[in-house]
């Protein structure tokens, strides 16, 4: 029972982790940041964002 409860933990710290690396990556695209041009430069990022269903290019309206 106890290892069950310490990989209920691990799980919920992970998705935790995985959530909020999300929202700062989405933040950071559509507030503007320089995101976006990383992801022109780094191929694996944009790649880890598309596999998320992050594109590199969002359309926004002021």
């Amino acid at each position: 029972m106890e290892l069950e409860a310490v990989q209920a933990s691990i799980n919920v710290a992970l998705s935790r982790s995985i959530m909020d690396m999300q929202a700062n990556m989405a933040s950071q695209i559509i507030n503007g940041s320089s995101a976006g041009l990383a992801t022109q430069t780094d191929p694996a990022r944009a790649a880890g964002l598309a596999a998320e269903g992050i594109g590199t290019r969002v359309d926004t309206v002021a």
